[in-house]
Protein backbone atom coordinates (compact mmCIF):
# COMPACT_ATOMS: atom_id res chain seq x y z
CA UNK A 1 0.00 0.00 0.00
CA UNK A 2 1.41 3.20 -0.65
CA UNK A 3 2.45 6.10 1.98
CA UNK A 4 0.34 9.31 2.25
CA UNK A 5 1.22 12.53 1.92
CA UNK A 6 1.88 12.54 5.35
CA UNK A 7 3.55 9.34 6.34
CA UNK A 8 6.18 10.80 3.42
CA UNK A 9 6.63 14.08 5.15
CA UNK A 10 6.87 12.54 8.72
CA UNK A 11 9.64 10.27 7.18
CA UNK A 12 11.68 13.32 5.45
CA UNK A 13 11.44 14.65 8.91
CA UNK A 14 12.55 11.81 10.41
CA UNK A 15 15.41 11.50 8.70
CA UNK A 16 16.30 15.06 8.95
CA UNK A 17 16.11 14.64 12.60
CA UNK A 18 18.44 11.71 12.24
CA UNK A 19 20.71 13.32 10.16
CA UNK A 20 20.95 16.83 12.21
CA UNK A 21 21.95 14.16 15.10
CA UNK A 22 24.84 11.93 13.45
CA UNK A 23 28.12 12.76 13.43
CA UNK A 24 28.63 10.46 10.65
CA UNK A 25 26.10 8.52 8.08
CA UNK A 26 27.44 5.80 5.96
CA UNK A 27 25.62 4.36 2.61
CA UNK A 28 25.64 1.35 1.71
CA UNK A 29 23.55 -1.82 -0.63
CA UNK A 30 21.51 -4.00 1.79
CA UNK A 31 20.26 -6.52 -1.57
CA UNK A 32 20.70 -10.24 -1.16
CA UNK A 33 20.91 -9.86 2.78
CA UNK A 34 18.78 -11.81 5.08
CA UNK A 35 15.97 -10.36 7.41
CA UNK A 36 18.11 -11.50 10.38
CA UNK A 37 21.11 -10.39 9.38
CA UNK A 38 19.61 -6.82 9.07
CA UNK A 39 18.30 -7.25 12.47
CA UNK A 40 21.66 -8.74 13.94
CA UNK A 41 23.08 -5.49 12.24
CA UNK A 42 20.46 -3.82 13.68
CA UNK A 43 20.72 -5.13 17.35
CA UNK A 44 24.78 -4.70 16.79
CA UNK A 45 24.45 -0.96 16.17
CA UNK A 46 21.45 0.07 18.94
CA UNK A 47 24.51 -1.23 21.08
CA UNK A 48 26.78 1.04 20.05
CA UNK A 49 24.57 4.41 19.46
CA UNK A 50 23.75 3.80 15.88
CA UNK A 51 21.15 2.86 13.86
CA UNK A 52 20.86 1.61 10.89
CA UNK A 53 17.86 2.38 8.74
CA UNK A 54 16.40 1.69 5.30
CA UNK A 55 14.62 4.39 3.33
CA UNK A 56 13.83 5.23 -0.03
CA UNK A 57 16.03 7.53 -2.30
CA UNK A 58 13.51 10.23 -2.82
CA UNK A 59 12.18 10.35 0.56
CA UNK A 60 16.66 11.00 1.58
CA UNK A 61 17.20 13.24 -1.06
CA UNK A 62 14.66 15.55 -0.28
CA UNK A 63 15.37 15.11 3.84
CA UNK A 64 19.41 15.96 2.28
CA UNK A 65 18.06 19.59 0.44
CA UNK A 66 19.23 21.17 3.10
CA UNK A 67 22.70 20.25 1.66
CA UNK A 68 22.60 20.50 -2.13
CA UNK A 69 25.89 18.99 -2.67
CA UNK A 70 25.13 16.20 -0.58
CA UNK A 71 21.57 15.36 -2.67
CA UNK A 72 23.33 15.45 -5.92
CA UNK A 73 25.94 12.73 -4.70
CA UNK A 74 23.07 10.65 -2.86
CA UNK A 75 21.28 11.11 -6.85
CA UNK A 76 24.61 9.71 -7.78
CA UNK A 77 24.05 6.07 -5.52
CA UNK A 78 23.07 3.08 -7.34
CA UNK A 79 20.26 1.29 -6.44
CA UNK A 80 18.31 0.85 -2.76
CA UNK A 81 20.02 2.33 -0.32
CA UNK A 82 20.76 2.18 3.61
CA UNK A 83 22.41 4.55 6.00
CA UNK A 84 23.78 3.78 9.13
CA UNK A 85 23.72 6.70 11.32
CA UNK A 86 26.85 7.00 13.74
CA UNK A 87 25.52 9.53 17.17
CA UNK A 88 28.70 9.41 19.09
CA UNK A 89 31.55 7.97 17.83
CA UNK A 90 32.72 7.78 13.73
CA UNK A 91 34.89 5.04 14.34
CA UNK A 92 33.64 2.61 15.93
CA UNK A 93 30.00 3.20 13.25
CA UNK A 94 32.65 2.48 10.64
CA UNK A 95 33.89 -0.49 12.14
CA UNK A 96 30.30 -1.92 12.50
CA UNK A 97 29.79 -2.03 8.84
CA UNK A 98 32.92 -2.50 7.77
CA UNK A 99 32.80 -6.17 10.19
CA UNK A 100 29.30 -6.44 8.42
CA UNK A 101 30.70 -5.80 5.26
CA UNK A 102 33.18 -8.94 5.64
CA UNK A 103 30.88 -11.20 7.05
CA UNK A 104 27.98 -10.57 4.97
CA UNK A 105 29.91 -8.93 1.67
CA UNK A 106 27.63 -5.51 1.17
CA UNK A 107 28.41 -2.69 -0.88
CA UNK A 108 30.05 0.45 1.36
CA UNK A 109 29.03 3.04 -1.21
CA UNK A 110 30.40 6.44 1.16
CA UNK A 111 29.26 8.12 3.84
CA UNK A 112 28.70 12.04 5.30
CA UNK A 113 31.42 13.06 7.58
CA UNK A 114 31.51 16.34 9.00
CA UNK A 115 29.12 17.31 5.96
CA UNK A 116 31.07 16.42 3.53
CA UNK A 117 31.03 13.40 0.95
CA UNK A 118 33.48 10.77 1.57
CA UNK A 119 33.57 7.74 -0.37
CA UNK A 120 33.62 4.04 0.53
CA UNK A 121 37.99 4.26 1.11
CA UNK A 122 37.89 6.43 3.23
CA UNK A 123 35.37 5.04 5.64
CA UNK A 124 37.24 1.55 5.63
CA UNK A 125 40.19 3.58 6.65
CA UNK A 126 38.17 4.39 9.57
CA UNK A 127 37.09 1.56 10.47
CA UNK A 128 40.79 0.40 10.63
CA UNK A 129 41.87 3.19 13.18
CA UNK A 130 42.02 2.03 16.99
CA UNK A 131 38.99 3.45 18.53
CA UNK A 132 38.66 5.90 21.53
CA UNK A 133 38.87 3.81 24.20
CA UNK A 134 42.08 2.23 22.57
CA UNK A 135 43.61 5.30 21.98
CA UNK A 136 42.98 6.19 25.76
CA UNK A 137 44.67 3.55 26.92
CA UNK A 138 47.69 3.46 24.95
CA UNK A 139 47.53 7.11 26.18
CA UNK A 140 47.34 5.92 29.77
CA UNK A 141 50.20 3.69 29.12
CA UNK A 142 52.48 5.58 27.86
CA UNK A 143 52.10 8.11 30.89
CA UNK A 144 52.28 5.27 33.48
CA UNK A 145 55.76 3.97 31.55
CA UNK A 146 58.07 6.87 32.77
CA UNK A 147 57.16 6.68 35.85
CA UNK A 148 57.09 2.54 36.39
CA UNK A 149 60.74 2.94 34.81
CA UNK A 150 61.70 5.47 37.15
CA UNK A 151 60.01 3.54 40.29
CA UNK A 152 62.18 0.37 39.16
CA UNK A 153 65.33 1.68 38.12
CA UNK A 154 65.21 3.80 41.75
CA UNK A 155 64.20 0.55 43.55
CA UNK A 156 67.32 -1.51 41.61
CA UNK A 157 69.33 0.81 43.14
CA UNK A 158 67.80 0.43 47.13
CA UNK A 159 67.64 -3.80 45.87
CA UNK A 160 71.86 -3.46 45.08
CA UNK A 161 72.53 -1.77 48.59
CA UNK A 162 70.81 -4.50 50.51
CA UNK A 163 72.32 -7.45 48.49
CA UNK A 164 75.58 -5.76 49.08
CA UNK A 165 74.91 -4.93 53.14
CA UNK A 166 73.63 -8.93 53.01
CA UNK A 167 76.20 -9.90 52.03
CA UNK A 168 78.77 -8.87 53.95
CA UNK A 169 76.74 -9.85 56.99
CA UNK A 170 77.09 -13.09 55.44
CA UNK A 171 80.93 -12.58 55.34
CA UNK A 172 80.83 -12.29 58.81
Amino acid sequence: MPKTKEQKKQIIKNLEDKIEKSRIIIFSRFLGLKVNDINELRKECKNNNSEYYVSKKTLLERAFSKENSLKSKIGELNGEIALLFGYNDEIISAKILNEFNDKHKIDILGGVLENKFVNSDTIKTLANLPSKQELLSKLVYLIKSPISGMTNTLSGNIRGFINVLKNIKDKN
